[in-house]
């Protein structure tokens, strides 16, 4: 009896359930409609295209689809600057859209280095340098300049022969103690630490190039004779005041038999050796930095006889007189 009892409960019960187990409906799902059409070609083929900064996955040129409307077309390619179109998407259409790809301008960051041949801690930070410029940066990212100090020796044979133009980037840095390394005028990182040197280049190298600067060289009769050619790219968020060119002749490589100092040392790379025209370089005027205009500079100087002639490169550098910024560095090829 209490069986069927049960059973009538279960009966009854069922009902409610089943009931209590319907869910509601689902929400319909809006689903966006592509059916505007953008065939996207470029100057140089194989960029790869992005709608509103998403991927397509394809490369022009090709035809990809999104929703009508507005849109931005971004096209992209090694070696070659973003460029984004701002396009109105039809639909049930196709329209045409051309990217004009540009050559993308390196940034090449320039490295000053403070050192001297009697000291002791210039050993690693030179071992350091020169290991980034030979294994991990070639001269199109990184250009490295060293200045020598009269200290801890004031007899350092470098620092002696080119007093002057040493003396001059030694005050204008505030320059205290070797080794300092200072990347494009305003980082200081640790020169004894690799990790750091390296970021600082690496932070410098993501900046956009406000100008592009080229050299050439020529040697006539017992002269070098150097061509600068300086084009302004850009001037927004840069103080264009106060723009000065500024001209280093250096060697790249000086090889003692015997040490010349106390540390040790007997190779010496990137040595200073005379500042063109003089250690307070030239004056960018202001019609110079209107992007796209450009400058030349036509600089020159006796060949020492005490140069390697094969080793002497110039290397040029714009930078800002009062903040001290570096923003674009080259190198004579």
């Amino acid at each position: 009896m209490r069986l069927i009892h049960k059973y009538i409960f279960f009966i009854l019960l069922l009902p409610l359930l089943i009931a209590g187990c319907e869910l509601a409906p689902p929400e319909p799902v809006s689903v966006p409609v592509l059916d505007a059409g953008i065939y996207v070609t470029s100057s140089i083929p194989g960029a790869l295209i992005s709608i509103d900064g998403i991927s397509q996955m394809k490369y022009t040129p090709d035809t990809v689809f999104t929703t009508s409307g507005t849109h931005v077309i971004s096209i992209t390619k090694e070696g070659y600057q973003t460029t984004a179109i701002n396009i109105t998407a039809i639909s049930d259409s196709v329209i045409n859209v051309n990217a004009d790809l540009v050559v993308a301008i390196p940034k090449i960051v320039l490295l000053e280095d403070f050192a001297n041949v009697s000291c002791v801690p210039c050993v690693a930070s030179n071992l350091i340098i020169k290991s980034l410029k030979t294994y991990t940066y070639d001269e199109t990212k990184l250009v490295v300049l060293k200045f020598p100090t009269n200290f801890p020796s004031p007899n350092d044979p470098f620092y002696l022969a080119a007093q002057v133009y040493c003396n001059a980037r030694i005050t204008y840095y505030n320059v205290l103690f070797a080794p300092t390394t200072i990347l494009d005028g305003i980082l200081k990182p640790v020169s004894s630490d690799s990790i750091k040197v390296k970021a600082a280049i690496e932070q410098r190298l993501a900046e956009i190039p406000k100008f592009q600067v080229s050299v050439t060289d020529t040697i006539t009769g017992g002269n070098i004779n150097y061509k600068v050619r300086v084009e302004c790219l850009d001037t927004n968020g840069i103080s264009t005041a106060n723009l000065a060119l500024r001209f280093v002749v250096m060697e790249e490589e000086i090889i003692f038999s015997t040490p010349p100092g106390s540390n040790g040392e007997t190779h010496f790379y990137d040595v200073v050796r005379t500042m063109l025209p003089d250690q307070n370089g030239i004056t960018i005027s202001t019609g110079g930095i209107t992007p796209g205009y450009s400058q030349e500079f036509n600089l020159s100087t006796p060949i020492n006889s005490i140069w390697q002639i094969e080793k002497i490169r110039g290397v040029a550098f714009v930078q800002n007189r009062f903040t001290r910024e570096v923003y674009q560095a080259a190198i004579a090829h």
